[in-house]
């Protein structure tokens, strides 16, 4: 039974999300999501200037594969929050773009990563930081 629960959760959690991201998506007016992708690996979504992904992946193991990401894009550091069910970045890019990197514990082994670069966004930058967070998993 709890194999069973466990195997709901990993499986129907990412798609449930992307699946609530589109309709909210498709009521709104502006910015339309712009990829999603369900199964093993999460989902990802870009709208209004923010990408969201979920991470099969421990909250911990997330948190440090970000902090690594940080280090290797080089962005400097403003700050970092964090207690036992969210993480915040607060970092600059050297053209001065503010980056907001959030990280939500959302399950045992399920992270979600907030991302927005400057007040409209910037879709490719935030990217490729989940792609170096990806890559230090």
């Amino acid at each position: 039974m709890k194999d069973q629960q466990h195997w709901l959760r990993k499986a129907v959690w990412p798609m449930m999300m992307a699946l609530g991201i589109l309709s909210q998506s498709l009521l709104q007016t502006g910015c339309v999501v712009a990829a999603v992708g369900a199964g093993a690996a999460g989902t990802v979504a870009y709208f209004r200037g923010e990408l969201v992904s979920t991470l099969d992946n421990d909250f911990e193991e997330t948190l440090e594969a970000t902090r690594e990401a940080v280090d290797e894009l080089e962005l400097i550091k403003i700050s970092e929050k964090k207690d036992a069910l969210a993480a915040i970045f607060t970092l600059q890019t050297a053209k001065d773009k503010k980056v907001r990197i959030i990280l939500d514990k959302l399950d045992h082994e399920v992270t979600r990563v907030t991302i927005r670069v400057g007040i409209f966004g910037n879709e490719s930058l935030s990217l490729a930081i989940l792609g170096k967070i990806r890559e230090n998993l």
